[in-house]
This record gives structure tokens, sequence and C-alpha cells, in this order.
């Protein structure tokens, strides 16, 4: 005698298991159409977030490789100017933010090999261009700088041949127990050339009207468009 486990088997063999489209309530030729419609939305969304945004034109004229100097203000002596040869490499990080790593030639050691610095940087300018952030490798601080203002002028408008202009003055304050502590950051960028100069002041609160006049220059970068070696 067939056994009750048999009969169940070869009732399963003569009926079909539902289908998906059952399941959803869709006959087979609904279930394609709303498979079709479902990659048509998800499917094209996901396809259009593969893409970043284009840099903004101020990073990519900056990305690439510089060289030139960096001269500074000697803590030591204020009247007396330290400048070093200084290469740069900038590199995008996204739309609106890049990193630089500078080496600096510090002369010879007192051991006859040279000594070579380091310093690893990341700019990122927010969407409204109102805020540079400004990272630096080492310091837990990211300093906050307000844009004060920030142009561009194209060729055409300064009667050059192919090279835009950028203009970024950028400012942060801190507040101090008997005032302000000001540092300012000038930046000119072309497609050639790179002049980055720092500016600071400490100050009362009642000395900010006359700001302009105390901000004393403490360094700068003039760096020009490393040609490539033929």
């Amino acid at each position: 005698m067939p056994s009750l486990t048999a009969d169940l088997h070869a009732a399963d063999r003569h009926t079909a298991a539902p289908t998906v489209s059952h399941r959803l309530g869709l006959p087979r030729f609904g279930l394609v159409c709303f498979g079709l419609l479902c990659f048509g939305l998800f499917g094209a969304a996901s396809s259009h977030a593969q893409y970043p945004p284009a840099p903004e034109p101020f990073f990519g004229a900056l990305d690439g490789q510089w060289v030139g100097e960096l001269s500074y203000q000697d803590y030591r002596n204020p009247d007396r100017r330290v400048t070093l040869p200084t290469t740069a490499t900038v590199a995008l990080a996204g739309p609106r933010s890049a990193t630089l790593h500078f080496v600096f030639d510090d002369g010879i050691r007192a051991d006859g090999t040279r000594k070579i610095v380091h310093g690893y940087e990341r700019w990122t300018l927010d969407e409204e261009g109102q805020e540079l952030r400004w990272e630096s490798f080492g310091d837990e601080e990211v300093r906050s700088y307000r844009v004060l203002s920030f142009d561009e002028k194209s060729a055409a408008e300064l009667g050059t041949e192919g090279e835009a202009t950028y203009r970024l003055v950028a400012e942060r304050r801190v507040a101090q127990d008997d005032g302000f502590f000001v540092e300012r950051q000038e930046l000119r960028l072309t497609a050639t050339e790179v002049e980055l100069s720092k500016f600071e002041a400490t100050l009362s609160a009642d000395q900010l009207d006359s700001l302009e006049e105390r901000l004393t220059w403490r360094n700068g970068y003039l760096l020009r468009r490393a040609v490539a070696a033929p």
C-alpha cells in the first residue's frame, strides 16, 4: 500500500509551485513590465550616481606639479627673510578639494647631507564658496577661514592669451583673552603661476577697525608650473 508520504510526493509532481507573478497578483507579462519599470527607476539613478562632477575650475587650474620657493620671516630676526627652494605636488581630492605635498630644501646639515622637509596640506572649499577648510598633517586642528573674496578673471577680461586668473582672500580670527589673533591668506593663481602670502596680526577688540594697517607679512610661496622633461 502506498504510504502517505508517497501520495504527497506524487501530488507535488502534478501540482505546479506558485510563481512569483502569482504571488504578486500579476500575470507573467505584468511581471516583466514591473521589472523593467524598477530597472528604469533604480538602474538609471544608480548609473548617474557613478559619475562625480568635474572639478571646479579653480582646483582644476591648481592641479599638477609646481616648482619655486618659500620665503618666510625669520622669527628670531624679523628683519631677515629666509628663502627655501620648494616643489609642490597638487592632486585633486574632489571637485572642490585638493591635497598638496610640499618639499622644502632646508640647506646643508653639519654632516654634509641635505635637510629635506616635507609638508602635507588639504584645502577644501564649501559649495557656497564661503569657507575654506585647511588641514595640515600632524596638526589636530582643522583651520577654517572665512572667504572674504573669490574672483575669477577670464583671459578675455584680462587681455591675455589663454590664462584665467583666480584671486582668493580668506581670513580666520581666533579670540584671545585680550583681543584677537588674525591670520589672512591671499592667493593668486594662473595656469602657470601660484602666489600665496600669509599675513598675521594680534590686536585688541578696539583695534579691529585698523586691521589692514596692522597685518604683517609672515611667509609667501612663489611657484611656477613645472615643465615636463622632454
